[in-house]
């Protein structure tokens, strides 16, 4: 196991307050490691694991973050500003409640959550009123918000596969070929759909909880009536035009109300989402609006 600042840095490690300030971690392997209030400014974390790490009131300014797996890490609290989160996922439970952002990760959240195809008119109002707001997002030209258009694109087309209702709980889906395929009220609880290519998937009443879409290619996924808590918005164009319903849209729109963010225009945009947000099923989990 590696050695950094003579700390050793592997699964299970305890780095709580550890100084690794611009340390290289890229592709560290820091699943459930115990982060809390360590200095990692400026690190590289580039493709790090940080599955169920608690990064509770950790400093992560200006580190490297793309590519992360933040799969159920406890993010709390943690400081995020001018951090690089391209490519990794936003954590769907009340382990991202407080966390500092800065204007462009919370416009980078706000972008993919106007580039849901979303069948509630409340919330479709919602994304009109954010666009602007969204459009000023690094990444809005490749979720094709604005008038843009998505740049990463695969054309290939195979026999969708009928999966409907199948018990798929765990299941090791890693970078599987799942394009067009049917998957209505399948148990994917806890699944590794890890880089699987999901586009244009039948996923309505699907069990997505707990599953890990890092990297999942959603293009145009049908996940109405499917529950997500536990899982993770991939936050790269691969949820663009990702059919969801109201549950699903006010989840990821109360996640973004509890980040603690130091945009003036941002935390008006928060202000004016919150009656919305407050409906969600995980809002009071998230202590965001009159539930707290």
């Amino acid at each position: 196991m590696p050695l950094i600042n003579g700390i050793l840095i592997e699964p299970f490690a305890d780095l709580r307050r550890a100084n690794l300030q611009g340390a290289n971690l890229q592709g560290a392997n820091l699943t459930y490691a115990t982060i809390l209030d360590a200095n990692l400014q400026g690190a590289n974390l580039q493709r790090a694991n940080l599955q169920e790490a608690n990064l509770r009131g950790a400093s992560l300014q200006g580190a490297n973050l793309q590519e992360a797996n933040f799969m159920y890490a406890n993010l709390q609290g943690a400081n995020l500003r001018g951090a690089n989160i391209d490519y990794s996922c936003l954590p769907l439970w009340c382990g991202t409640k407080g966390i500092k952002v800065d204007r462009r990760i919370y416009t980078l959240i706000l972008a993919h959550l106007c580039a849901l195809d979303v069948d509630d008119e409340e919330c479709k109002k919602h994304q009109s009123s954010s666009m602007n707001l969204a459009t000023t997002s690094h990444r809005a030209e490749d979720l094709g918000i604005g008038g843009a258009k998505c740049h990463l694109i695969n054309g290939m087309l195979i026999k969708p596969a009928d999966l409907r209702g199948a018990k798929l709980q765990g299941a090791n889906l890693m970078y599987a070929n799942l394009l067009n395929a049917n998957l209505q009220g399948a148990n994917l609880q806890r699944a590794n759909l890890q880089g699987a290519n999901l586009r244009r998937a039948d996923l309505q009443g699907a069990n997505l909880q707990e599953a890990n879409l890092q990297d999942t290619d959603l293009r145009r996924a049908n996940l109405r009536g499917a529950s997500i808590d536990f899982s993770c918005l991939p936050l790269w164009c691969g949820t663009k035009d990702m059919k969801v319903d109201r549950r699903i849209y006010t989840q990821i729109l109360a996640h973004l109300c509890a980040l603690d963010v130091n945009d003036e225009e941002c935390k008006k945009n928060q202000s004016f989402n919150k009656n919305l947000a407050t409906t969600s099923h995980r809002a009071k989990d998230l202590g965001i609006g009159e539930t707290k």
